[in-house]
C-alpha cells in the first residue's frame, strides 16, 4: 500500500523546479509585491492600526505590487529592496494591503518584506565600511547578508523541531505520514514504514514552477522558503510557523 500512496502523491503533488526536478509534498507559496497606483482589488476594510514595512528580498530582486492577493493577479510595478511602505494584513494568508492616503493601492506577498522594527532582515553596513572601497566593501555587505540569512534558518530550525502528522484517504484507503525532526536530522514514515532518515537542508529562498490552470502547464515563478530532504521538498510557513504539504494542506504536530 506504501507504493500506491507514493505512486498516487507523485502524480498529484510533483512539481517542475527552476534548473531541476524534483518530486514534492508541496507546490509553493506565492511570493510577489507591490507599487503605487490608483484604489485597486476587492473591497477590503482598512484596520485603524496600520504597520510599516520594508522590502527585504535578500536576493536583489524586490518585490511587485499585485492587483489583488493572488500570485496570478496583475503586477502594478516594482518595489526595489530597502522601499517602505504602510499596510496590514488582509485575510488571505501572507498577504499585505498596501495602503496611501487611506485607500489599498495593491497587494504583496510578505515573503519578501519585514516589519521596519525588525532589523534582522536588512543588511546593516558596518561604520567602518564606509571607509572601505571596492571590493571590500562589498564583501562586508555580502558577509552580513549571510550572517541574517543564517539567523534566519537557525530561528526556523528552533520552532520546527519535533513531531508533525498529515494523514488523507485515497481510494478508501488511509495513508499517515508524519515527519519527525530532531537537530539537523529528519526522519520520514509512511504508515509507519520508514521513507528517510538522514540530514535535511533549509532554502529560504527557493525558486520552483507552479500548475498555471489558465495555460495548463506549469509555468508560474515562484518563492518559498522549503525543507529540503532527499527528492522531496516541504514548504515552510513562516508567518504562522506550520509546515504545508500543498498549497491549501499543513502538517500537524503531535
Amino acid at each position: 500500500m506504501k507504493q500506491i500512496f507514493i505512486y498516487y502523491f507523485s502524480l498529484l503533488l510533483i512539481t517542475s523546479c527552476v534548473g531541476n526536478k524534483e518530486h514534492s509534498w508541496s507546490s509553493a507559496s506565492a511570493s510577489s509585491a507591490m507599487v503605487e497606483n490608483d484604489t485597486v482589488g476587492p473591497e477590503e476594510v482598512i484596520p485603524e492600526e496600520l504597520d510599516e514595512f520594508v522590502v527585504t528580498s535578500q536576493g536583489g530582486s524586490g518585490a511587485h505590487l499585485k492587483e489583488s492577493p493572488s500570485s496570478d493577479s496583475p503586477t502594478i510595478m516594482t518595489y526595489p529592496d530597502g522601499t517602505t511602505f504602510t499596510g496590514a494584513y488582509t485575510d488571505v494568508p501572507r498577504w499585505i494591503m498596501i495602503v496611501k492616503d487611506n485607500h489599498i493601492v495593491g497587494y504583496i506577498h510578505d515573503h519578501y518584506v519585514s516589519k521596519t522594527y525588525d532589523d534582522e532582515f536588512i543588511p546593516e553596513v558596518p561604520e567602518a565600511s564606509i571607509e572601505l572601497e571596492g571590493d571590500e566593501q562589498t564583501n562586508q555587505i555580502e558577509s552580513q547578508i549571510a550572517n541574517n540569512q543564517n539567523r534566519e534558518i537557525e530561528k526556523i530550525k528552533s520552532w520546527i523541531q519535533g513531531s508533525w502528522y498529515y494523514s488523507t484517504i485515497i481510494m478508501g484507503t488511509r495513508y499517515t505520514s508524519i515527519i519527525t525532526i530532531a537537530g539537523d536530522n529528519i526522519t520520514a514514515k509512511t504508515n509507519g514504514e520508514l521513507d528517510y532518515s538522514g540530514p535535511y537542508e533549509i532554502d529560504l529562498d527557493y525558486e520552483g514552477l507552479r500548475y498555471n490552470y489558465n495555460t495548463g502547464k506549469r509555468d508560474i515563478i515562484e518563492r518559498f522558503s522549503r525543507i529540503h530532504y532527499s527528492d522531496v521538498y516541504i514548504i515552510i510557513d513562516t508567518e504562522r510557523r506550520r509546515l504545508k504539504v500543498d498549497e491549501n494542506n499543513y502538517y500537524n504536530r503531535l
